[in-house]
């Protein structure tokens, strides 16, 4: 089986996993999650759920960093790495 049975799971995950007795079919290792996108304050983005905005302020670096962005109707802090966002 693909992963040592860990369907979604990456080796590295399934070897910490193992470590920590849990189910590692969901879990990645930091060093695995994606890249957060790269914005600057003024830009302009499109979320999946929350269409377009414009990043009012960005705080933090690498897998902390987030960003304020006012999609007209409310104005939302969104953790760039996990947020489902593209620059445009």
């Amino acid at each position: 089986s693909r992963g040592g049975g860990f369907i979604g799971g990456t080796p590295k995950a399934a070897a910490l996993a193992r470590q920590l007795g849990v189910d590692g079919s969901r879990l990645r290792t930091a060093s695995e999650l994606p890249q957060a996108p790269k914005v600057s304050v003024g830009d302009r983005v499109n979320h999946q759920r929350y269409g377009l905005g414009r990043v009012l302020a960005v705080e933090g670096h690498g897998p902390g960093a987030r960003a304020q962005i006012d999609f007209g109707d409310q104005k939302l802090w969104l953790v760039l790495r996990h947020a489902p966002i593209d620059r445009l």
